[in-house]
């Protein structure tokens, strides 16, 4: 007869099939890619050995990219400290807006929700340089520097910009103006501005 302790220890518990599942998400991965400094490297390019108004047309063509892509990838990487999940507050997809009206919005926002001390002036000259910049621009890649050019027409209906102001164009215009409105905007909420090399 056995005892109770040792019929405990001879039998045996057998558990039964079963199974065993773990549900889990993968970490989005960003790629992000920078720009700004290449589209000025081109401008200063463009300043230091090209010649004549097309040297100048590709300045400032690629100083205007430079500014586009700036805004862009300094937010994305300084202010926002690479939370991209927030960078569609500021750059919502499908918002067609230019750079002037897209980078006085984004600095006012940015300051507005406490993302950077303060705004910008819009109302100076580093600004108003910008204007003229961004114009010029649009004249060249929107067709308008393409329009026949004669005495008497409407101011409107000339081209901008005109072969003449291209011809004059100093070298590295386009680049500085770009340079000055970022380190500007560096200046007004305390922070060192990119080390881009200076135009000529």
């Amino acid at each position: 007869m056995l005892d109770c302790a040792t019929q405990a220890m001879s039998e045996q518990i057998t558990p039964g099939s079963g199974e065993m599942s773990l549900a889990g998400y993968a970490p989005p991965v960003w790629i992000a890619s920078t720009f700004a400094p290449r589209w000025y490297a081109d401008a200063i390019q463009e300043a230091r050995v090209g010649v004549g108004r097309d040297a100048r047309r590709r300045e400032i063509v690629f100083a205007v990219c430079s500014a586009e892509s700036y805004l862009v990838e300094w937010v994305r990487d300084s202010v926002l400290n690479r939370e991209f999940d927030d960078l569609s507050k500021y750059f919502p997809a499908g918002k067609l807006e230019g750079i002037l009206d897209r980078w006085k919005r984004v600095v006012k926002d940015l300051t507005a929700d406490g993302r950077i001390s303060k705004s910008q002036a819009f109302g100076g000259k580093v600004w108003q340089d910008f204007v003229e910049l961004v114009e010029y621009r649009n004249g060249l890649v929107h067709g308008r520097s393409s329009r026949p050019a004669t005495s008497g027409q409407p101011a409107n209906l000339n081209p901008v910009p005109s072969m003449d102001l291209l011809d004059q164009l100093a070298p590295g215009w386009a680049a500085k103006v770009v340079q000055v409105l970022v380190n500007d905007l560096h200046s007004t909420v305390g922070t060192a501005p990119p080390a881009w090399r200076d135009p000529p």
